[in-house]
Formats: C-alpha cells, structure tokens, sequence
C-alpha cells in the first residue's frame, strides 16, 4: 500500500520523479569568493571601503583574535567580507547572502565575532605621540595655516536598531533611518586615529565631541579640523567662518571663492573633506 492511500502507484511514481528532477535542477548557492576577489581594486574599494590590500592587512590583524570554527568549509577571508559588506551598505543579513553567498545562518552565527575580533585588533588605534606626532604636523604644515594641526573630524551615520525598549526615536537621525553617529578622526594620509561610537542618531557632532570629551584627547599644542557642525565653544577645532559660503559643491558652480573669508572656508573644507 502506497503512503499516499490504495490505488496511487501512479500519483506516486510521478511524485518521485517530480523530486528527482527538483533535485536534479537544485544548485547549492555558492560563496562568491572568485568573483569578489577577482574585482578591480577600485571597485572592491567601493563595495568594501577598503582596498584589497587593506583588506588583507585587517584579515592578517584580526586573525589572532578569531575564534576556531569547525565544522565550517567557508573560510575566515569570506565571512569578513561579508561583515564589511553589511557594514558598507546597512544591509540586511539577507542581502549578505544574496550578494556574498553566505547563509544568513552563517552570518549571523560568526559576525559578532569577527566584529569583536575587529576591535581587539584595532584596539591600538590613537592619536600619534612623539616622532610620529612631528611627522604628522608636518605632512600638515605643508599649508601654513594648518601649521600644529593633527587630524581631521567628522561623523557618520551607520545603520543600527536599537534593542532597548521605550527610547527607539532617539536613534533617528534627521535622514529618517535609525542609525549610531559615529565620529572619526583621521590623519592627513587618511588613517583613523580615533573613534567615538555609542551616540544616537539624533545626536548632534557637536554634541558627540563633547560626550566623548574629544577635545581633550587631542594631543598637548595641536588643534584639529571640523566642519560647521562644531561649536564655536569647542577650541582647538578650525571649522569654516560663519556666515560665508563653505560648501565645495557651490564654489564649483560658482567658478570658486570670490573673497579672503571664502578662500579660507575653501581651503579648510577642501582639506577637511579631503582626509574624512
């Protein structure tokens, strides 16, 4: 007697063929390494934020402090890729496995510990001390009036949804997304110095640098660069004049800066934007 009830023989033949050919059609979704790796330098930059050979020196730093993962035929270099995927685009755990081809299982099994390995590797990251601190005014002084400068400030915002109760709204930034404002600091060749994370998205810059008491952290006789988001209060911080056009985008319509407070917001946005 067939499980489908007496007099089926047919109906069951047919199933079974049904899910042979099924299987036979079924392809396993494949890790998209070849493809990844196999892009142009400047579009793995753009998909990832970084360059493929910094990619391979976070992969290197961070590769003491993962954990053992038996068990798993996906390797470390790919489940990296596909945090800084998610990190880069806000995505989905979802859209990881549609653009990366890891499970959303897998993802969500060993991101946070590749997160945790990111930061214990990175946890060296501070403002430069000594020799190093004389080198870095110098790349600055290469215009005058950024002379004792040591680095250039900004906030990002990055996706993030809260898990406390009660308090979701303040994480709402004024785009209209949930997000962490998360500050950077960066040096003249574009190396992160510092960073301030925690603050809610409805957290003003201004308001973050002074959270993480930012101001103080810069090192003794330097100042640092920041856009007019800054407060005036906070010294040791050269924003744009205000009052004067500072937005590169409107000196380019405009064929460029036309007075002596102008060129300066130019000078101090161009440099600003050039390193953040």
């Amino acid at each position: 007697m067939s499980v489908f009830g007496e007099g089926t023989a047919t109906s069951t033949h047919a199933f079974a063929r049904l899910l042979v050919y099924v299987a036979a059609q079924y392809k396993p979704r494949r890790s998209r390494e070849k493809d990844i790796f196999g892009l142009p330098n400047e579009t793995f930059r753009q998909n990832f934020r970084v360059t493929k050979d910094q990619f391979w020196e976070l992969l290197d730093v961070i590769s003491p402090h993962l954990p053992k993962r038996p068990g798993t035929d996906v390797p470390d270099r790919v489940v990296l890729v596909g945090l800084l995927w998610m990190f880069a685009h806000g995505c989905s755990l979802q859209a990881v496995q549609f653009s990366i081809g890891i499970s959303k299982s897998m993802c969500s099994t060993h991101f946070p510990a590749f997160a945790k390995a990111i930061i214990d590797g990175l946890d060296n990251i501070s403002f430069p001390t000594g020799e190093e601190l004389k080198e870095e005014q110098r790349r600055w002084a290469q215009d005058d009036f950024l002379e004792g400068c040591v680095t250039a400030a900004d906030g990002v915002h990055i996706r993030y949804t809260p898990t406390t109760n009660g308090h979701e709204e303040r994480w709402r930034n004024r785009k209209g997304f949930k997000s962490q404002n998360v500050l950077v600091c960066a040096s003249f060749d574009r190396q992160i110095q510092h960073v301030v994370v925690g603050c809610e998205g409805s957290c003003h810059d201004a308001s973050v640098v002074a959270t993480a008491d930012l101001t103080s952290k810069l090192p003794e006789g330097s100042f640092g660069l920041f856009d007019a988001a800054m407060r005036l209060t906070h010294k040791r911080w050269l924003t744009p004049i205000r009052g004067v056009t500072y937005h590169l985008d409107t000196f380019k319509s405009r064929g460029g800066p036309q007075s002596d407070e102008e060129i300066f917001n130019y000078m101090v946005g161009s440099t600003h934007v050039g390193c953040t």
